[in-house]
């Protein structure tokens, strides 16, 4: 009978980003390489660290939606009030407009300048088209 061949040993998966991370930052204190073997190492594994960074990721977005909320909430403020003032100048401009034009309004004005009201009915000016064909 042949030898059985010994399995080869398995091969942790190397996590590369891990340790680049770890030459940078000291994240030996928060990570370990195996699962909790003593139940007082209070480190997280590093096959959990993709979900940490994913967490972090999903924190980010959420600060940065909340950010713009804030940002478009505001600019709505401002909006509105601009709107509100732009309503309340049209309709003093409208209620001015209406006064100036009535005839006692103008009168007064035309008496400044020393232009007095005809009194007598205007004159109707008759043409007849043959005056006008020459």
């Amino acid at each position: 009978m042949a030898k059985k061949q010994p399995e080869p040993l398995k091969v942790r998966p190397q996590y590369k980003l891990f340790n680049w991370l770890n030459r940078l930052l000291p994240l030996d204190r928060f990570f370990s390489e195996t699962s909790k073997v003593n139940p007082n190492d209070t480190r997280v594994p590093v096959a959990y660290f993709n979900y940490l960074l994913w967490i972090i990721f999903l924190l980010i977005v959420q600060g940065r939606i909340g950010y713009w909320d804030e940002v478009n909430a505001r600019q709505t403020v401002l909006l509105s009030q601009r709107a509100e003032n732009m309503r309340a100048e049209y309709t003093t401009l409208v209620a001015e407009n209406m006064k100036s034009g009535k005839q006692s309004v103008i009168q007064a004005k035309i008496l400044k300048d020393s232009i007095m009201e005809r009194k007598a009915p205007p004159v109707k000016i008759v043409v007849n088209r043959s005056e006008l064909e020459n």
